[in-house]
């Protein structure tokens, strides 16, 4: 996939199928689904410039691409931000990721 690729997802509400267009946040890796009534442009992060998520502050505070992370084999994780392993704990909120003791 390439980056800001838009796809679509099957979703099946009972016996109706729909293809929902998506993105994947260039940050925490999380689905996003596009909304055809959104107004507002597209959050994207000025470093990488990936189209990032909205419900992770952390996501909209530092450039943590995991997709990088992974391009290394998670052997260098210090230098893709302090707030990749709180991202890969699931943690959205930096006050959260400080509480838990998953920012370095």
């Amino acid at each position: 996939m390439s980056k800001n690729e838009v796809y679509f997802m099957e979703v099946h509400d009972g016996a109706v199928r729909r293809d929902i267009p998506c993105y994947t946040c260039g940050h925490c890796t999380s689905i996003v689904a596009l909304r055809n009534d959104r107004t507002r442009d597209r959050r994207t992060c000025h470093y990488c410039g990936r189209w990032i998520c909205e419900k992770s502050e952390i996501c909209n505070t530092e450039c943590t691409p995991i997709y990088s992370l992974s391009d290394d084999h998670f052997e260098t994780p210090g230098k893709w931000g302090k707030y990749v392993n709180a991202i890969m704990r699931g943690a959205t909120k930096i006050e959260e990721a400080e509480k838990a003791g998953l920012v370095t």
